[in-house]
C-alpha cells in the first residue's frame, strides 16, 4: 500500500464514524499531522498517552535537576557564610588587637 492509499483509507475511516462519536473529532484533529508524518516518511506522531509519558519523564528529570541545583546552591551558600564568618572573626581580632595597641600608646594599658 502506498502512502496516499494509507492516507485515503484513514480519511475514509474517519469519515465513516458518526459525527457525535468520541473518536471522530479527535481523529479529524490528528489527521493533518498524521498525513504530514506519512508524507515525510516519519513515524506517526506519538499518541496522547505516549506524549503524557514523555512529559512525565521530562518533568521528573527537570525536578531532579532543580533539586540538585538547589542542593548545590545551598552548599555554596553555606560555604560563603562560613568564609564570611571567618573573615569577620579575623577583622574583629585585628580590630581588638589594634584598639589594645592604640590604648597602650595613649597610656591606657591593662596589665
Amino acid at each position: 500500500m502506498c502512502k496516499q492509499a494509507e492516507i485515503d483509507a484513514l480519511t475514509r475511516f474517519i469519515e465513516s464514524l458518526p459525527r457525535q462519536s468520541y473518536l471522530r473529532p479527535w481523529l479529524e484533529d490528528m489527521l493533518p499531522q498524521v498525513r504530514e508524518d506519512i508524507r515525510n516518511d516519519l513515524p506517526v506522531s506519538p499518541s496522547l498517552t505516549q506524549a503524557r509519558r514523555d512529559r512525565d519523564r521530562l518533568l521528573d528529570t527537570v525536578r531532579q535537576d532543580c533539586e540538585e541545583i538547589r542542593q548545590r546552591a545551598k552548599q555554596d551558600a553555606e560555604q560563603i557564610v562560613q568564609r564570611a564568618d571567618a573573615t569577620a572573626d579575623g577583622i574583629r581580632r585585628r580590630l581588638y588587637h589594634d584598639l589594645r595597641a592604640f590604648a597602650v600608646t595613649l597610656g591606657f594599658s591593662q596589665s
